[in-house]
C-alpha cells in the first residue's frame, strides 16, 4: 500500500491515479513544469497492467526529478550535484533530498547501460521511485499551495 492525499490506497489505485492526482492538486498553484508533467504521463504509462516496465517507470521518475530540480532553480548539470545544491541552499528539506536521491538511484540502475544493476530493477523499486516522487511532489507543489490557502482563511499573511 502506499500513501496519496493522507490516505491509505492500495499499489493498483496509486499507479492508475498518480498522475491525475498530481496534476490537479498542482494546478491550483501552477501547472507542473513541462518536463515534470511529461515524465509523469511516461511514469503512468509504462505502469499500466500489460506494460509494467520497472526499468522504464525508474528512469522516469528519474527524469521528472531532474525537471524539478531545474524548477526549483538548479544551476549543475548532473542531477546528483543538483540534488546536493537544492539541499544545501534549504531548496529541499534534507528529507526531500535523500528521497530526490533514492528516486535518482533507481532511475540510474533503469537509464545507464552497463554494469550498473539494469537488470535488478524490479517491481519493488519502481514502486519505491513512484512512491517517492508522489511525496516529494506533494511537499514541493502541493504543500506550499494549501498553507497558503489556510493561512489566507485565517487572515494571517
Amino acid at each position: 500500500t502506499a500513501y496519496l492525499g493522507g490516505r491509505q490506497r492500495h499499489w493498483d489505485e496509486v499507479v492508475g491515479t498518480l498522475v491525475g492526482t498530481l496534476r490537479s492538486a498542482v494546478e491550483l498553484q501552477h501547472a507542473l513544469p513541462l518536463g515534470v508533467d511529461n515524465a509523469l504521463e511516461l511514469v503512468g504509462a509504462v505502469l499500466e497492467p500489460g506494460v509494467q516496465s520497472w526499468k522504464s517507470a525508474a528512469t522516469m521518475a528519474r527524469r521528472a526529478i531532474q525537471g524539478v530540480c531545474i524548477d526549483r532553480g538548479a544551476t549543475k548539470a548532473r542531477l546528483a550535484d543538483q540534488i546536493r545544491e537544492l539541499g544545501d541552499n534549504n531548496t529541499l528539506h534534507p528529507n526531500l533530498a535523500q528521497w530526490a536521491t533514492e528516486i535518482r538511484l533507481f532511475g540510474n540502475d533503469g537509464a545507464h547501460p552497463g554494469n550498473d544493476g539494469l537488470s535488478d530493477v524490479t517491481e519493488a523499486d519502481a514502486r519505491d521511485a513512484v512512491e517517492f516522487l508522489d511525496q516529494l511532489l506533494e511537499w514541493i507543489y502541493e504543500m506550499p499551495r494549501r498553507l497558503t490557502d489556510a493561512r489566507s482563511r485565517a487572515g494571517h499573511s
